[in-house]
């Protein structure tokens, strides 16, 4: 069954003028209290725009504020990326897509 899912939005707060496509961060809950996490900006290659997103984990259902991760770049050939305290960020081109997991560690 579908379990609830995160659906968080960013938008280009840089400059007034541009005219960006949502850049969004979604999350679905996975077993044993990781996440799989999609960051996506939909910027068209036109404005050569690289988003910087950024998911806050307390954001997600059922994590508590100062929580820790470890991530795993599920598009790098499940390189890991170490473990993220409250927070992952990404930069990610336009037109493109960051696909990463998210585990539940204690520091």
């Amino acid at each position: 069954g579908g379990g609830r899912h995160a659906a968080l939005t960013f938008y280009c707060n840089g400059c007034a003028r541009c005219s960006l496509a949502p850049i969004t961060a979604q999350a679905k809950p996975l077993v044993g209290g990781s996440f799989g996490v999609v960051f996506l900006n939909r910027g068209g290659n036109q404005s050569n725009t690289v988003a910087n997103i950024t998911l806050d984990f307390a954001t997600l259902p059922g994590v508590a504020t100062g929580a820790a991760f470890s991530a795993t770049d599920l598009w790098a050939d499940d390189k890991r990326l170490g473990v993220f305290l409250s927070h992952l960020s990404a930069q990610v081109a336009p037109a493109s897509a960051a696909f990463y997991k998210l585990t539940p560690t204690n520091l």
